[in-house]
This record gives structure tokens, sequence and C-alpha cells, in this order.
């Protein structure tokens, strides 16, 4: 399953709800809906509830009691006509996790009226972040914060401004000061230099919070490929930046890793169905997730080809007719055109033979 975002953000009685829009959900699910709503069924109107205690500080999925089967059901399906239809699904608790650290940021992106805009966290839980509040008299904030186990961030020594590039160079430089401490970033974006040594021009122009340059092209990710060095970035590239300035993104930046988690559910089945060999497999099955997971040594790139591959697959499987109707409409299709094909003349001499 996906989390595609966070909704409406309510708060009543010392709970806070949201709203989570999720999609691929199992097929079964999804063919339910199907009926539902028929022609007008849309594979983006799955939501969940999630409530948030303010006092205890914990989250739970909001459930509704089915009266037909007495079942607690989890998911609901918005059709056409707005209304609900609840349906219950098995949840992976790394979904229920990444759904309820969503919910966290969601909280957390406004602090005193400034919403965050951008925030680095280190591996110590400690990091910066960078906020704006266009109705405050100084718009423009850098704060340090701390963040706990559960993600709550708590933030404190504010450098307030109403200079926008004042307080971006000033966000940067807590950055760089506190990396002298040798604490590693995490949540990060990488990115290596893959054609040409890091330089002006070389890189796109957004601030990166850390530069690295090899003395010469050397061998990285597992050895999958040279660069000659890397830059670090806050915020995730854009495809054409990335192409643009010829980079190749790290297996370990979270979006890349989202992607690859969710092709190789795909993958997976696709070799499982198939009994492809081991040493041919690009995935394997991780039973403490209930789920397939890439192996170490298969770049993002290996995985995008099979899993297109697989999905066109799919997609000609789902064209093909079965071999009986394809038989079928073949003979009437002979039929059709021995009746419309001409009669040859008689040929009279042999007539009277």
């Amino acid at each position: 399953m996906k989390l595609n975002g966070i909704g409406s953000n309510e708060h009543f009685d010392g709970v806070s709800a949201f709203t989570a829009e999720i999609s691929g959900l199992p097929q079964s699910i999804q063919d339910e809906a199907k009926k539902i709503d028929g022609e007008a069924y849309n594979a983006s109107c799955f939501e969940m509830y999630i409530y948030y205690d303010l006092e205890t500080g914990a989250f739970t999925v909001s459930t509704e009691k089915d009266p037909a089967t007495g079942e607690d059901c989890n998911v609901y399906y918005v059709d056409d006509n707005g209304d609900k239809h609840w349906f219950k699904v098995e949840m992976p608790e790394e979904f229920t996790s990444e759904v309820f650290a969503a919910c966290t940021k969601n909280m957390e992106e406004k602090i005193h009226g400034y919403e965050v805009k951008r925030s680095v966290v280190f591996e110590n839980n400690r990091g910066f972040a960078l906020a704006e509040n266009p109705d405050a008299p100084q718009p423009f904030v850098t704060w340090q914060f701390s963040e706990n186990e559960n993600g709550r961030r708590d933030y404190y020594w504010g450098h307030y401004t109403t200079d926008g590039e004042a307080a971006l160079r000033d966000y940067f430089t807590r950055i760089m000061e506190y990396q002298e401490y040798g604490v590693p970033e995490k949540e990060t974006y990488k990115y290596y230099a893959t054609q040409h040594p890091i330089d002006i021009g070389t890189i796109p122009q957004c601030q990166p919070i850390r530069m690295v340059s090899f003395d010469m092209r050397e061998c990285v990710e597992q050895g999958q490929f040279r660069a000659w060095g890397y830059v670090v970035y806050d915020i995730p590239l854009s495809d054409k930046q990335i192409a643009d300035y010829e980079l190749r993104a790290a297996r370990g930046n979270p979006d890349v890793k989202r992607r690859m988690s969710e092709q190789a559910q795909a993958v997976g089945e696709w070799e499982e169905k198939r009994n492809v060999p081991e040493i041919r497999r690009f995935t394997w099955w991780y039973p403490d997730f209930g789920s397939f997971v890439t192996k170490e040594y298969i770049s993002p790139e290996q995985l995008d080809e099979r899993y297109r591959y697989v999905m066109e697959s799919r997609n000609r499987t789902g064209r093909q007719k079965p071999i009986a109707e394809q038989m079928k409409e073949g003979a009437e299709q002979a039929a059709r055109d021995n009746a419309t094909r001409p009669t040859p003349p008689k040929d009279k001499d042999r007539g009277d033979r």
C-alpha cells in the first residue's frame, strides 16, 4: 500500500484527527469499490482516519464496525456521491508507522503560526528548521530542534528576521557549523557527480548542505558506478535537475527507497509466480516485514528496468483474449469472408462431359 498524503487535521476533546489518503490496496478491495462506483471508480479515493491522543501522545487507526459481519473496518472508499464504504484491510506494521510519522510531521509543520519550509535532522535527533509566517512582524525564522522517539519536535533558539535570504543563509550556516561535530545527517538526499568534477555550474544552484569531491573518479554504491564526488541536499532534486547536471541519486535517498519498496512488491510477485531461479532474482521475501525486499547489489536502475518489463507483461496479458474466444472469433470471421467471396463461374464444356 502507498501513502499519498495527509489531508485534514482537526482537533476536538483532546484528540487530533487526520485523514490519510492511500492507494495500492489489495485487488479484492479495489474490485469491491469498482462494483460500488462502476465507471466512476477512482483508485485515489481510499482513505483512513488516524487519531492522536494529545495527552498520551499515542496514535490509533480509527475503525468502523461492519453491521453485517461485526468486523472492525479500518479503510473506507469515498464513492462518487461522497458516501463512505468501509473495508477491513491487513496493514503491515511499517505502513502504519509511515502514516503515523506523516501525521506527526503534519502537526509540526506550523509552530506559532510559522510554517516549516525546510529542515535537516542529524543521527543524534538534533536538527535545524527554516520557517515562514507572512503575517508576523519578522516573517522568517531558523530554529534548532530536538526530536523524540515518536518523531515529535521541540523547537528552540530561534533566529528571527525580516530578510528571507538572510534566514536561508543562517539556516545553512547553522547546519554547517553543526556538521563540524562529525554527526551525520539522516533523511537527506545524496546525488553523485558521475561525469564532471564538482565545481560552479556542475550542480543545481539550490544550496547543498554538504559537498564532497574526490581527487579522481571513485567506485561508489558498492562498485555499481564511478563518480567525482557527491552533493547532499535537504530536499529532493527534480528529474530534470538530475538529468541536466548528469547526476545519479543514491540508493539510500528517502524517495528512492520508497519507490524501490513499491516496485519490489510487483517484481517479487512476478519472480515468485514464474519460479525465477534465486541467482537471477532481484528480490527476496523478508518474513519479518511480510513483504519483498530488493537485494543489496541490485541498483535502482536495474530494478526500474525489470519493474517496467513486469508491468508491460501484465498489460499484454490483460489485453490478450482466451484461446477459445480467439478461435470463435476466427471462425466467425472466416464465415463472413466466405459469404462475401464471389462464386466462380461454371465451365459449360466441362459440364457436358
